[in-house]
């Protein structure tokens, strides 16, 4: 099947668009409606959206945004290399968006080497890469200084040089980043990008009599200087950076070394079939598994883009940072989806639900591995489904990898994971031990991790975690049992930043299943303001954890709304500048040499962010993020 098929002719949810209302402040933008018409799958954050944002980039750059990874959903006359259906990486116009248009030529096919997340770290990086390389045309074994070197251009910069046998150095600035590099085999060859000091000792030193053969430059100030200084006769500088450059007049001055400006944003508006060429030619490399995906960070359009921005800003990010257009509506659960404390009464409710959805199969894994006589009723409703019951203690990563190879080795395809299991063992914090907290985490916590092992080669539809309101506003005597759903809201979070499907629903009390059925827990919970989640009322949580831009779901009934939960809604009560709104439908067809996406991904650049700001020193491509 083609990596593109699943986005069209589905349902699909409100269009969105973001774009930015002012410069100078992340704050500003938004998500807002547009006549847009192509629907990216993904696409990432650049340096140059960063500039957009702040407003630092030269001239009107218009709303930032550029790279995705999207599907053909219409083409123009005289388009040729590309099919309706197809999934493509490139550049778009207002890619930030569910629906958005692109010039033929900026597009290129990709296949399944590659998500469209993993796909849409590419198109800016790796051009700028091979932009630089043609201009430095460097031989094996040559030494090369990547800056920067943990960003989306310096790791592509690596596994570029790598490709080509030349002897790749970098600079980097906080610890983990040098920690990261190091493990990707540059151990002894890292260097300082925050001291300029340290970072000319360092190079001078790793260089012994030798010198560089090219630079690929993204700092400014004496780090220019420096590395000039580290160029050999013949040696080319090539340099990406938009504030704080050297001048054509003053590179010139150094007369015994080259220097190259790498502008692809002027080049995809001059040479466009020059780009046509390298986005194929980058395509072609992913499917032999020469290039691969860089390493990413995802956020969700519509529930953290400003989140995403602000990440890139602060540099705290290695590799890319991608946000995630919501692709289709709601997908009915398909498969077989495994239920942890499956036999438990919110199990028995979730299999239920799922038996009634559609679903192929439900397996019920539980630690004693029966059912009680009184749920037997309950089980008749998913026998129709096709069951099983499995002893299985989800603790115990031994048992759970073995349950799952049993579902997979009988042809099921594993489609869902819900970890339900849980058990409580309250009591005021002096009291709290080892053996408490261990109680709690072992099914909870423990359980998680050992699902997450066991299906990871699974591409799940749907992962959802059990979690409690307990996790956000706490609770009496359960100090244990948050610190444990609080776990399982991050590794939900978790999930989310690398691509993968998950939901953590915080659960309010049920009224009729659940730990919350006890009389006195009842009470107690509904004192704080809490009232009682119904069976009905339960479902509607279930289907909102099938909605793909839903990273967490808080599941409470109407109550009172008294103490601390009215308190959390109190103080929840700020809302921030950025905001999802309604795109409007666009049905014309794409003009001459144009396609018509669906956006499933967008990779934002840093210029994007000072595009929004209103700092960017340029001229970036015009169109919303």
């Amino acid at each position: 099947m083609n990596l593109g098929d699943s986005y069209l002719n589905k349902e699909r949810p409100l269009q969105q668009r973001c774009t930015s209302t002012r410069h100078g402040s992340l704050a500003s933008a938004r998500l807002a409606a547009s006549t847009a018409p192509h629907r990216p799958v993904a696409s990432p954050l650049n340096f140059r959206d960063v500039l957009n944002v702040l407003g630092a980039y030269p001239g009107d750059p218009g709303p930032p945004g550029s790279d995705c990874a999207a599907v053909i959903a219409a083409r123009g006359a005289g388009v040729s290399h590309l099919k309706v259906g197809d999934a493509a990486l490139g550049h778009g116009l207002a890619a930030l968006a569910s629906v958005a248009r692109s010039d033929s030529r900026l597009m290129a096919a990709i296949d399944k080497s590659l998500s469209f997340e993993q796909a849409c770290t590419l198109p800016t990086t790796w051009a700028t890469v091979h932009m630089s390389l043609l201009a430095a045309r460097p031989t094996s074994g040559h030494d090369v200084l990547l800056h920067a070197g943990a960003g989306g251009v310096g790791l592509a910069s690596q596994e570029y040089c790598h490709f080509i046998g030349n002897r790749a150095m970098a600079d980097v600035g906080r610890p983990y980043k040098h920690f990261y590099l190091a493990r990707m085999g540059l151990t002894g060859r890292l260097l300082s990008s925050r001291d300029m000091g340290a970072f000319a000792l360092g190079a001078s030193k790793l260089l012994g009599s030798g010198r560089l053969r090219f630079s690929l430059n993204s700092l400014s100030a004496d780090f220019i200087a420096c590395t000039f200084a580290l160029l050999r006769q013949d040696g080319r500088l090539c340099e990406i950076g938009k504030r704080a450059v050297w001048s054509y007049e003053r590179h010139a001055a150094a007369l015994h070394s080259n220097f190259t400006m790498i502008a692809l944003d002027s080049t995809i508006d001059q040479m466009p079939v020059w780009v046509r060429g390298t986005l194929q030619l980058l395509s072609g490399r992913a499917d032999a598994f020469v290039l691969h995906g860089l390493p990413l960070q995802t956020f969700d359009l519509e529930k953290n883009v400003l989140e995403a921005f602000r990440t890139l800003q602060s540099g705290t990010n290695t590799g890319k940072v991608v946000v995630r257009i919501p692709k289709t509506a709601p997908t009915p659960p398909r498969g077989a989806h495994l239920l942890s404390g499956g036999t438990g009464g919110l199990g028995l409710v979730t299999g239920k639900w799922l038996g009634e959805s559609g679903v192929s199969s439900v397996v019920l894994a539980a630690r004693g591995g029966k059912v009680a006589p009184a749920d037997g009723e309950k089980l008749k409703k998913i026998a129709k489904c096709g069951f099983s019951v499995v002893k299985c203690d989800a603790a115990e990563l031994t048992d759970t990898a073995r349950m799952v190879g049993a579902i997979l080795a009988k042809g099921c395809t594993l489609a869902g994971v819900w970890h339900a299991a849980g058990v409580l063992s309250d009591g005021l914090l002096r009291a709290q031990n080892s053996s408490t907290v261990k109680r709690v985490f072992a099914p909870k916590v423990a359980g998680a991790w050992a699902l997450q092992q066991a299906a990871a080669t699974s591409p799940l539809d749907t992962y959802v975690l059990f979690s409690s309101i307990a996790a956000l506003i706490g609770g009496g005597g359960q100090s244990n049992y948050a610190a444990a759903n609080g776990m399982l809201d991050s590794l939900g979070a978790c999930r989310r930043t690398r691509a993968m499907n998950a939901t953590s629903v915080e659960w309010g009390p049920w009224a009729a299943v659940g730990m919350a059925a006890d009389e006195s827990i009842n009470a107690r919970i509904q004192a704080s303001g809490i009232g009682l989640i119904s069976l009905e009322q339960g479902t509607l949580a279930f289907q909102a954890t099938l909605q793909p831009a839903v990273s967490g779901v808080m599941s409470l009934a109407a109550g009172s709304l008294g103490g601390p939960i009215k308190l959390y809604f109190d103080a929840r009560g700020a809302v921030s500048n950025l905001r999802v709104v309604s795109q409007e439908e666009d049905d014309s067809e794409p003009v001459h040499g144009e396609v018509k996406l669906h956006v499933g991904a967008v990779g934002l650049n840093f210029r994007d962010v000072l595009n929004v700001l209103g700092v960017y020193p340029g001229d970036p491509r015009s169109g919303e993020i």
